[in-house]
């Protein structure tokens, strides 16, 4: 839902609030007591009600209608405000789940998220500090870039829907 992102003509049939209430209600099953839980369960829940607005407004549209009806100077800045968060909020889950798998003693399990978190957070920071200046870049190198980046983030949130495919072998045990 959070990643997904299809609208039929003004709503978004996927909404980010629904996908980032499953993520609260995750974290609030977990019932454990640490700072990162905490953390993220808030951080979560106030994703809930800050993403309401792209619900209702097409993230990647340029010059659309929605822009037409609203006045969407303030969009950009949302956007990335989001990113930002939900960048933070993935970073709290990482951590979770390392303290969860150093409490479980699985070393293997520890490390394989150690280096997701690090992979993740390498693409996921280098897009969004590097994203406002592709404005600056010459035509096929912006499509380079967007494809290669694209590519790599798709990459990254694969990899950490796998990460949590093996936790819930954890929990289901």
């Amino acid at each position: 839902m959070i990643l997904i992102e299809i609208h039929i003509v003004a709503l978004d049939i996927l909404p980010d609030p629904a996908g980032y209430y499953l993520v609260f209600s995750g974290i609030v099953m977990l019932k454990k007591d640490s700072p990162a839980v905490a953390k993220a369960k808030y951080l979560a829940l106030g994703l809930v009600f800050l993403s309401i607005p792209a619900v209702f407004i097409q993230q990647n549209s340029m010059g659309s209608t929605a822009e037409k009806v609203f006045d969407l100077s303030f969009w950009p800045i949302y956007t990335q405000v989001i990113a930002i968060l939900k960048l933070i909020l993935v970073f709290y889950v990482f951590n979770i789940l390392l303290d969860i798998a150093r409490r479980k003693g699985d070393q293997q399990l520890c490390a394989s998220a150690r280096h997701r978190l690090i992979a993740y957070m390498a693409v996921m920071l280098i897009l969004n500090i590097t994203l406002p200046f592709t404005m600056n870049f010459i035509g096929t190198l912006v499509t380079a870039y967007t494809v290669l980046f694209l590519l790599l983030s798709l990459l990254a949130e694969i990899m950490f829907l796998l990460l949590l495919r093996k936790y819930r072998k954890i929990f289901s045990s």
